[in-house]
């Protein structure tokens, strides 16, 4: 059972997995933003700064890093 705080009444702290929004590393997420790749699907690599750093594959395979604010991402 959560309380108020966001943790668990046994101790544990909630995590990724508990929170279907809630965006960490390794969550494959929808791009809002930039408009040109919006809708493309993601993986979130670290955070960083103000932002996510995401991981989109490109139609070759390679990947593409980009550094974006939480309000871009949605999670799967």
């Amino acid at each position: 059972m959560r309380t108020a705080a966001g943790v668990e009444a046994s101790g544990g702290a909630v995590g990724p997995a508990d929170c279907p929004h809630a965006i960490a590393p390794g969550v494959e997420v929808t791009l809002r933003l930039p408009w040109h790749l919006r809708r493309t699907r993601a993986i979130v690599r670290r955070r960083v700064g103000r932002g996510w750093e995401v991981e989109v594959r490109t139609v070759l395979g390679t990947p593409l890093h980009l550094v974006l604010p939480a309000r871009a991402l949605r999670r799967v």
